[in-house]
């Protein structure tokens, strides 16, 4: 399970020592924080990694990314880049690389091509009038023509 986002919660457990005056009141962070202990989630953005940046020019985090802890070994990175940021937004963007094998189905094989002709296919497909509720059991021969 992955969650990422704008979570806009405050904490110390990713926000920078600086900006402890934003931490989140307890009734605010405790239902996210029950959520990342009850889903066994790990905050894969590394701690102090700033993801926003104020009017007053401040970098805070309220963004953040959590993996299933099962799931750790699957990530490769998890990053922000202040030097590529899009022009006219707050947020950097949050670089995620996860390493997900994808199972691949098995080719189909190729459909196989007979040729027939009208006459050919009358001869498979013939239909036997005297037994009408007799299936036809005797084995087409579609290289020959019918008689």
């Amino acid at each position: 399970m992955l969650w990422l986002g704008d979570f806009n919660r405050h904490h110390p457990l990713w926000e920078l020592d600086r900006n402890c005056h934003l931490n989140s009141t307890k009734e605010n962070i405790q239902p996210l924080l029950d959520l990342i202990q009850n889903h066994n989630m790990e905050q894969i953005l590394p701690p102090d990694t700033p993801t926003f940046e104020t009017a007053a020019n401040n970098w805070t985090r309220p963004d953040n990314v959590w993996l299933s802890h099962h799931a750790l070994n699957l990530v490769i990175t998890c990053a922000t880049d202040p030097h590529i940021r899009p022009i006219h937004t707050d947020h950097l963007p949050i670089f995620t690389v996860i390493d997900m094998p994808v199972a691949r189905a098995p080719p189909e094989p190729p459909p196989i091509f007979i040729t027939l002709t009208l006459l050919n296919l009358i001869n498979v497909y013939r239909f036997d009038f005297n037994n009408p509720l007799q299936p036809n059991t005797s084995k087409p021969n579609v290289n020959s023509t019918p008689k």
